[in-house]
């Protein structure tokens, strides 16, 4: 009589995916599975792990200040400019106005670069340390003559 012995062995691992930071001209931009995340996303995004959350809002509150800076420069800046072409005299007390706040905006971005970088390490550490057990499933099937079975591994 012959013995006949089937079995299936079925392995399933589910691991996060990492995000992703890309550097850009003007900064970085974060990916996760080549999608590019708002800051408002990535934020929402890191709620669950609170270091990376806390960090990335202090990122994104630098990101605004710098933008608002940035901005106030450049229109002071540009007024100065404009009105220097317009009439020949140029407003040294505005321009220097402007230069001023381009000068503090810099390092500001540059700041919040820093912490965003930050906060994607933070959120991939956790979530490697969440992932880096056993985790999936094996499964097991098996039939022999007068036998059948599953066998399930989580």
């Amino acid at each position: 009589m012959k013995m006949r012995i089937f079995v299936i062995t079925v392995s399933l691992s589910v691991t996060a995916q990492p995000l992703q930071l890309k550097k850009t001209w003007g900064g970085y931009v974060v990916m996760e599975d080549d999608h590019y995340l708002k800051l408002g996303e990535t934020v929402k995004l890191m709620k669950d792990v609170p270091e990376a959350h806390s960090v990335i809002k202090s990122a994104r509150n630098y990101y605004v200040i710098s933008q608002i800076m940035g901005a106030a420069g450049g229109a002071l800046l540009g007024w100065s400019v404009a009105n220097w072409i317009q009439t020949g005299k140029i407003n040294l007390p505005l321009a220097g106005a402007g230069a001023a706040f381009v000068a503090v905006g810099l390092p500001v971005a540059s700041s919040a670069d820093k912490k965003l970088k930050k906060a994607v390490d933070l959120y991939n550490a956790s979530k490697q340390k969440q992932t880096s057990g056993r985790s999936g499933f094996r499964m097991q099937i098996w039939a022999g003559p007068a036998t059948a079975g599953l066998r399930i591994q989580f």
